[in-house]
């Protein structure tokens, strides 16, 4: 296992550093500080005792064997937080020469980093930066080439000159981010030597709010209208207040829609200031989060065009400094919907796309051929949101219900006893008992009865997570269970738990699929959340065993802020998936961004990785970070896979024949036929020059086609199949090898 004991080890490869350590170290002037963070750390595992205000400065590194730092108390942890902040006080003004903060690294590693300074706690400039989206930063930074294994990686900023009595950090995190210490290294420098520029100045801030777009650059799609998000960081000293966010569109782009903290962007009158279109926008500032808005941008700017939006917070007791951010224009590219792969958004309602300007054009554009909802969450009584349901339809949307069958039992009954496990002394368990059928459990299935045949979609895709990976552990413990499992007559408790789990989900899917028949629907396709024939779900839901019929598909799940690694990663689940199934029936879970950001290539990258490993559609999660930047990426990848996906549906994986003279460069591939597709990826984009690619063809003539360009890459004629190309440093090509008439 990888693993960093000090971070002054990495001083000889971190940005800055090319000299040998000094035989006296300086001092590490964070050492016994107090650390101030907005929002507070999130992780549970790691917040408890409530010491993370010194966590990262007790001098104390982790005393586990192994890197799994997220155990560990004594460190700091964040979930799904999107941007946050920390702040250090020094206690005086001190001169600084390198600032480095242990963090878990591999897939855990933030995004990117901002490095701050302060001389009063208020105004911090930034000096330093580490992100994902700068060219080079990862190789100028020393971060090694990760798999799937969990390292320390000391992020470090080194030969600074500069200084501070507050030295922030500004990170923005991924599903689960860990730190473990913080060094601040003293300089030898005269402090009042250093001076800022107003171009260093932002909103950082660990005692007030400001607001934030989540990538670098804001992109907006010229030619459909695309939702951007906004997000907020907000102390948790900060009491909740009411104030304005100013935003400052430059000329000739507006808002179409979309709203800020609930309030409708359609109803602010704009107003015309200096060459911008300003917006005030009232609001109250209450908690951090990754949406506190989401709003849609258009205007006259050609594709490619770049400029910049303002914006600030003012609130009750304080404002952030008014902030630039690059805005540039992009076009979407216009992709045939698919017939037979899924396209669709997943974890995103009706209800927010009835309230996307001209939405349904957006999804003809980008290629969707499937509009998602949570039915649960649809009000019956809202006839204009059903007849927005009936619209869709009829514009030839096939419809998902994402749902949560007996999380919905459990949480509407939460004090009751009766669906829990039933212990010796009276008591219950909390958790959800696997032989319960009793009238609650008849309740939901009523429940999902009739909103699926309301709804009549084309796809159920629930999430069961009711237990934790260890299943249901108090059913051996269970006095119901135990004269269940007596009367079942199977051998062990392992073999009971997957015959409930069978029943169970049996019996909900029967319900589904007869309720939307009754209703005039058509045969509903049923998929769950991580159940893939790799393992049984939970100890309780034997996945294969279901399929085909009650279940349809594989649903594993790979929630990344898609590092290289990562891409190939969710290529190799839907491999192994479609390899077991003995079919190309995979429907793989990933994030647009919640687990944290990343750019539209990157998406469109993972997206080919599983569509040409056997998926016939991707489901998300979560709605809250969709952008214009991604939406892009996925047009295309849409445009890639249309011509195509006969071949991915019906077609094997064939990856192990194919063969190239790089080991640099991943092979995916699947044959049906005398047809051959296959993707290369290059996703660390290694400069590899020319490849020569082996294909597994029959006797005959094919050319070969880019399947992003449509052009003819080659004609081959006899054997041997090989594809010559100057690759570079490409980072994906997708290849149509197709008989020649």
């Amino acid at each position: 296992m990888l693993r960093y004991l000090l971070p002054i080890m990495l001083v000889a490869i971190t940005v800055g550093s090319c000299c040998a350590q000094e035989a006296t170290e300086p001092v590490n002037l964070a050492l016994g500080k107090i650390v101030s963070y907005a929002p507070a750390p999130s992780y549970r595992l790691t917040v408890r005792d409530d010491t993370d205000v010194t966590d990262l400065t007790d001098g104390q590194l982790t005393t586990r064997d192994d890197a799994k730092i997220w155990f560990d108390r004594t460190c700091v942890g964040w979930s799904y937080a999107g941007r946050c902040n920390l702040s250090v006080d020094l206690e005086a003004v001190q001169p600084i020469s390198e600032v480095s903060i242990r963090m878990l690294g591999g897939g855990r590693l933030p995004l990117w980093a901002e490095l701050l300074v302060s001389d009063d706690g208020d105004r911090y400039y930034k000096i330093a930066e580490y992100s994902v989206f700068a060219p080079g930063d990862r190789e100028k930074f020393g971060i090694p080439r990760h798999q799937d294994e969990s390292f320390i990686f000391p992020l470090t900023f080194s030969s600074l000159q500069t200084r501070g009595r507050y030295v922030g950090l500004r990170m923005y995190m991924t599903g689960l981010s860990c730190a473990e210490e913080l060094y601040v290294r003293s300089g030898s420098h005269d402090p009042d030597s250093v001076s800022f520029s107003s171009e260093q100045l932002t909103d950082f801030t660990v005692t007030g709010a400001a607001a934030y777009f989540h990538k670098p650059v804001l992109y907006f799609s010229t030619n459909i209208n695309t939702p951007n998000p906004l997000g907020i960081v907000k102390s948790d000293g900060l009491e909740a207040a009411e104030g304005t966010c100013i935003i400052d569109l430059p000329e000739g782009l507006s808002f179409v829609g979309g709203s800020i903290d609930g309030t409708a962007l359609a109803d602010i009158e704009a107003q015309s200031i200096h060459g911008y279109v300003r917006y005030e926008i009232p609001v109250e500032i209450r908690e951090s989060g990754k949406v506190f808005g989401r709003v849609y941008i258009n205007g006259n700017w050609p594709e490619g065009k770049q400029g910049a939006v303002r914006y600030q917070l003012k609130y009750q007791g304080g404002q952030s400094p008014v902030i630039e951010q690059p805005i540039q224009a992009i076009a979407i590219a216009n992709s045939p919907a698919p017939k037979r792969l899924m396209t669709t958004l997943g974890w995103w309602g009706l209800s927010a796309s009835k309230v996307w300007p001209e939405a349904l054009a957006a999804f003809k554009t980008i290629g969707f051929n499937t509009a998602s909802t949570f039915a649960r969450w649809m009000d019956p009584e809202d006839e204009e949101l059903w007849e927005f349901r009936d619209k869709v339809a009829a514009e030839g949307f096939k419809m998902l219900n994402i749902d949560s069958p007996l999380h919905v039992m459990m949480n509407k009954h939460r004090d009751s006893n009766e669906w829990k496990c039933q212990l010796a002394d009276g008591t219950a368990s909390t958790g959800l008992c696997p032989s319960y059928r009793g009238e609650y459990w008849q309740e939901e299935l009523q429940r999902i009865a009739e909103e699926n045949a309301r709804l009549r979609p084309d796809y159920w895709f629930p999430d069961i997570e009711v237990w934790n990976w260890r299943g249901p552990i108090d059913a051996e413990k269970c006095t119901r269970c135990q004269n269940d499992f007596a009367e079942s007559g199977l051998a062990t408790w392992e073999e009971w738990k997957l015959q409930k789990g069978y029943e169970m989900w049996s019996e909900m899917a029967r319900t589904v699929r007869e309720a939307v028949a009754a209703a005039g629907g058509p045969r509903v396709e049923l998929g769950v959340y991580a159940w893939t024939p790799q393992h049984d779900y939970q100890y309780t839901w034997p996945a294969k065993r279901m399929y085909p019929e009650w279940l349809d598909n594989a649903q594993s799940s790979t929630y990344t802020p898609l590092y290289p690694y990562h891409i190939a990663l969710v290529g190799d689940e839907a491999r192994r998936d479609a390899l077991l199934l003995g079919k190309n029936d995979c429907m793989p879970w990933i994030s647009p961004g919640d687990a944290g950001v990343f750019s539209g290539e990157s998406f469109h990258r993972a997206l080919l990785e599983q569509f040409f490993n056997g998926a016939r559609g991707t489901n998300f999660w979560s709605s809250r970070v969709w952008d214009a930047d991604i939406l892009e990426g996925y047009a295309r990848a849409v445009k890639v896979v249309a011509p195509v996906e006969d071949i991915i549906v019906d077609g094997r994986i064939v990856a192990d024949d194919v063969n190239c003279d790089s080991e640099r460069l991943r092979i995916s591939a699947i044959a049906r036929d005398k047809d051959l597709i296959f993707l290369l990826g290059n996703y660390y984009e290694d400069d590899l020059g020319t490849i020569q690619v082996r294909l597994p063809l029959e006797s005959g003539a094919y050319e070969v086609i880019d399947l992003a360009s449509g052009k003819i890459m080659a004609n081959l004629k006899a054997r041997p199949y090989v594809l010559k190309v100057d690759w570079g440093t490409r980072g994906v090509g997708a290849f149509w090898a197709r008989p020649m008439e």
